[in-house]
């Protein structure tokens, strides 16, 4: 019968773990502390407790497990499209995969091969994605699952001090089987003592108190998301954010203090490019002599891999190649000064960077209880990221990126390159000195390097 209603309703063997090791548990909590109480430290009326809780375990995890986390359709874009996109963690793509629009918040995710909105993580107890509709449902799979498991311990732990001082375990004489000689008692004999007398419950009680105090770690953690109005996927992507401030911050300094040199170096590179050009012209023209130099200079190839005077240089293609050398160093060097000249013009905003959706712990907590799209569009709070009733943004135009291939051509990795660059400075909150707007940022184009097409 239980391998009939798994296959109908679809659970997964990580699921049917679950069910085991739950159900298990508290089957054999029954079978051995349940006769046990009442005693002086748990009263009767705690065996309908613990069923309740165990219920209300079960409960959530249905309800966590079977309500959807906020699938997004052509359909119901309108209905997930409550916040504004921030422009630098969230800008306006579309997802490669399902062809539509991602809301701000929204990820796709690679398992269920669908966009979620506000994503969080896919978890595989619960065979489903926690996303904007059930993570009240996760947390509440979380909280009474760890009020089961301390009760759970609390509980056994009662038992145990009811059989020590019933046996008056302390002022008993123990005979050890290593020495064959008696011994007093303490709390290490003692705790043996039990834990051989009561192995079904010692078991017990340590899987509650292991899997207690992971899990009061990870409540601990969904509950600082919940009141910052954050999510796994997105504390990811603040600090994606922060790493690219900081990045912008240390390539700014570097292009105060090198874009000088850089710009010597280029002036003197170009110099010297002219005239080994007018050198090999020359030498092709009239077969004349190149220009004279400095005596003791270097000549031929050295001269031409140091990019220094090369008027010992006859040979026709060994000039062509200093030539060669010198136009790709010019070439590289106004990259990199036109790159220092970007950066040094952008306004990087100081300290950490800050998350634009935070409204507060209990409007915060709010959300997750009552998510914006089961609201009613007129009944959403005044925000400065979130839409006024009405004017949700799903209008798809022609600067709306979509991420494809990879880079291919110099022109694409170019591209890819002005792309990172601008996605980090829009990342990092930067600003043109002067100017009140963000750095617009560029989704991935052709040229940038392929992600995980199922997994963004």
């Amino acid at each position: 019968m239980v391998c009939i209603v798994c296959r109908v309703i679809h659970f997964t063997p990580v699921q049917i773990g679950y069910f085991v090791l739950i159900l298990g548990g508290f089957g054999v909590f029954l079978w051995k502390g349940y006769p046990r109480f009442p005693n002086d430290y748990i009263d009767a009326w705690q065996k309908p407790v613990g069923i309740i809780v165990m219920s209300a375990c079960l409960g959530s995890f249905l309800l966590a497990a079977f309500t959807h986390p906020g699938h997004i359709t052509a359909t119901s874009l309108k209905r997930f499209s409550r916040w504004k996109f921030d422009n630098a963690v969230y800008t306006k793509r579309i997802c490669a995969t399902c062809g539509i629009l991602k809301p701000a918040r929204s990820k796709h995710c690679r398992v269920m091969n669908q966009c979620v909105s506000r994503f969080d993580h896919y978890c595989i107890w619960l065979n489903t994605a926690v996303g904007e509709r059930n993570y009240r449902y996760f947390l509440a799979f979380l909280v009474t699952h760890v009020a089961m498991l301390w009760y759970g311990a609390v509980a056994t732990m009662t038992i145990f001090a009811q059989e020590a001082s019933d046996k008056r375990l302390f002022e008993a004489t123990f005979f050890s089987r290593r020495s064959n000689a008696r011994v007093s008692a303490s709390w290490w004999i003692i705790v043996q003592y039990l834990m051989h007398e009561n192995y079904e419950l010692a078991m017990c009680l340590m899987l509650c108190v292991v899997m207690g105090s992971v899990l009061t770690g990870f409540v601990g953690y969904h509950l600082y998301l919940a009141l910052t109005n954050s999510s796994t996927n997105e504390s990811m992507k603040w600090g994606e954010a922060q790493r690219a401030r900081d990045w912008m911050l240390r390539r700014q300094r570097m292009a105060e203090a090198h874009f000088n040199n850089i710009h010597t170096e280029l002036m003197d590179a170009k110099v010297k490019l002219q005239r080994k050009q007018s050198d090999l012209q020359a030498l092709l023209a009239t077969g004349a002599t190149p220009s004279p130099v400095t005596p003791g200079a270097p000549g031929g190839p050295a001269a031409a891999a140091a990019g220094g005077p090369t008027s010992r240089q006859s040979d026709p293609q060994e000039l062509r190649e200093t030539v060669a050398a010198l136009q790709d160093k010019v070439q590289r060097l106004e990259r990199v000064k036109e790159e220092m000249e970007t950066v040094r013009e952008l306004h990087v905003p100081q300290g950490p960077v800050l998350n634009p959706y935070n409204r507060g712990p209990i409007q915060n907590l709010l959300e997750v209880l009552f998510p914006l799209s089961d609201r009613q569009p007129v009944s959403l709070p005044e925000h400065p990221f979130l839409f006024p009733a009405g004017e949700e943004d799903v209008q798809v135009d022609a600067g709306v990126s979509k991420e494809t291939g990879e880079a291919t051509t110099e022109e694409e990795d170019t591209a890819a390159r002005e792309s990172h660059l601008a996605r980090a400075a829009s990342m990092a909150g930067a600003v043109r000195k002067g100017s009140t707007a963000a750095v617009p940022a560029q989704g991935k184009k052709k040229g940038a390097k392929k992600g995980n097409k199922k997994n963004r």
